[in-house]
C-alpha cells in the first residue's frame, strides 16, 4: 500500500542485513498499479502536502544536512530550496498534457514503474527532492538509496514524506 511504501525507511535503521531494503524493493513494484492510476490532481496534491511538511521541517533538515555534510548552517541553503522542487512539481503537473494527438498518432506518456532514486552525500536534501518529486508527478512509485554519510537527513525526508501521508488521512475520516 501507499503507506507501507512511506513507512519502509524506518525499517532500513535496524540492523537485520536486507530487512528494509528488500522490503522497499518488494512494496514498490506492489504499490505501483494502484498509484500509476491516481489522478493528476490527487499527486498535485500529494506534492503540496510533501512540500509543505518539508517546509515545517526545514530547521531540522537543515541541521542534520550541516552536520552530516559536516560544513556551516549557511552553506546548506540547498535544504530550503528543496520544498520548492515539489510546488515547481506541482505546478508543472497542473499543465501537463499525458496525451496528446501528432497527425493520426495518439501519443501518451504513462508512468513507467520503479524509479531507483540514488543520492550522494553532498547534495543529500536537495537531490532528493529533485528527483523523488518528478517521480512521484509522473506517476511512478520510489526506492531511495541515501549517501551511507546522510542517512539523517534521508530519515527526515522520508518522516516528512510519511507526515504529510497521515496528514491526508486524519482529514479524510
Amino acid at each position: 500500500t501507499r503507506n507501507e511504501c512511506l513507512f519502509l525507511f524506518h525499517d532500513g535503521l535496524r540492523r537485520d542485513p536486507g530487512s528494509g531494503t528488500d522490503r522497499a524493493v518488494r512494496a514498490a513494484p506492489a504499490a505501483f498499479p494502484r498509484f500509476s492510476t491516481t489522478s493528476t490532481q490527487e499527486r498535485i496534491a500529494l506534492l503540496k502536502r510533501i512540500e509543505q511538511a518539508i517546509r515545517d521541517r526545514q530547521a531540522d533538515l537543515m541541521a542534520a544536512a550541516s552536520q552530516e555534510m559536516g560544513t556551516p548552517l549557511s552553506s546548506v541553503s540547498h535544504a530550503s530550496a528543496s520544498a520548492d522542487n515539489f510546488r515547481q512539481m506541482a505546478e508543472i503537473l497542473g499543465r501537463y498534457e499525458f496525451e496528446r494527438v501528432e497527425g493520426p498518432n495518439l501519443i501518451r506518456r504513462e508512468a513507467i514503474g520503479v524509479c531507483g532514486l540514488i543520492a550522494p552525500w553532498n547534495w543529500p536534501v536537495q537531490t532528493v527532492c529533485t528527483k523523488t518529486s518528478a517521480a512521484l508527478a509522473a506517476g511512478c512509485t520510489v526506492v531511495v538509496k541515501p549517501s551511507e554519510f546522510t542517512s539523517i537527513t534521508a530519515m527526515l525526508l522520508a518522516l516528512a514524506s510519511a507526515w504529510s501521508s497521515w496528514a491526508a488521512i486524519g482529514r479524510a475520516s
